[in-house]
């Protein structure tokens, strides 16, 4: 089901996202649990930085450009070294608001000019921005993880205006290379994100539509490329989230998110070295 709601209400929906399963994968249930829906309020941990507030001014500049004013507070000053702008910072969070300094807004508009004026501008400029979407792995009996059914959900920074159409994913980086956004696959889990959005979105609305990564970059002269994951990085991706997802299943029905250590684990954990430092110890031993 699509639902046309701000991202505040999104995040409050006691559902599995990729986010979570991502964090899982990453660290363990425990850890993802402590930033996640799932955890109490008052003990939930948030974790705010100035990266990730700018790519969310990016988003509202270039996605939602008529929610800029409620939504985002310009502080006037360079950085956040003086407790004046530190105290302007908090505050707007407290107001649910997205902190950007003032020497980022010129930068931020020069992006939404070049995200405009990209290939993917028409569908971001005529397609549906923002759709928070929920859905139940289980619900049909196509399903491959039926046996995982539990509230999930997404939300898809815009739907292409067309039959079939891309689920887009805007994203801010300090280039726009193929290598370094291959990279940084691997490291915030791009992969495991277009194969949880493609399957999530068929599960809510029967129809199978592409990712499509559109990367801006940050340096001059703002590049703008598109990617799409082959499909052995998807399946890699896919394979990960069903892992994370069995975790989550186990942590809901027992009401315990276990930590790094194996369930109930009492001795110390064994550990090895790295196999790279492994590798560089054998050669360096062969070599006398």
């Amino acid at each position: 089901m699509i639902h046309n709601e701000s991202a505040a209400a999104y995040h409050t929906r006691p559902a599995v996202s990729a986010g979570l399963l991502w964090d899982i994968t990453q660290e363990c249930p425990a850890y993802a649990y402590a930033r996640s829906v799932f955890c109490p309020e008052e003990k939930r941990i948030r974790e705010e930085t100035k990266e990730m507030n700018f790519g969310r001014a990016v988003h509202f500049a270039g996605l939602q450009p008529e929610l800029w004013e409620d939504q985002v507070t310009v502080i006037d000053a360079k950085d956040y070294r003086t407790k004046a702008a530190q105290e302007y910072r908090e505050m707007a969070r407290f107001a649910g608001k997205t902190p950007l300094l003032a020497a980022d807004v010129d930068l931020i508009a020069k992006l939404r000019q070049a995200i405009l004026e990209s290939a993917a501008g028409p569908w971001f400029e005529e397609g549906a921005c923002e759709q928070s979407v929920t859905f139940e792995f289980g619900a049909s009996p196509e399903d491959p993880l039926g046996q995982l059914s539990m509230p999930c959900k997404l939300r898809v920074d815009c739907v292409a205006p067309f039959a079939g159409g891309p689920l887009l994913d805007l994203k801010t980086a300090q280039t726009a290379n193929p290598e370094a956004f291959s990279r940084a696959c691997t490291t915030w889990g791009h992969h495991l994100r277009a194969a949880w959005y493609k399957d999530g979105w068929l599960a809510s609305e029967g129809e199978r539509r592409p990712y499509v990564f559109v990367i801006v970059s940050k340096t001059e002269p703002h590049l703008v490329e598109t990617y799409v994951l082959d499909d052995r990085s998807e399946e890699w991706g896919r394979r990960l989230y069903r892992r994370a997802l069995a975790e989550v299943r186990l942590a809901l029905e027992e009401g315990k998110w276990r930590s790094y250590s194996a369930a109930g684990e009492k001795k110390p954990t064994i550990i090895s070295l790295p196999a790279f430092a492994e590798r560089q110890l054998i050669e360096a031993f062969a070599a006398n």
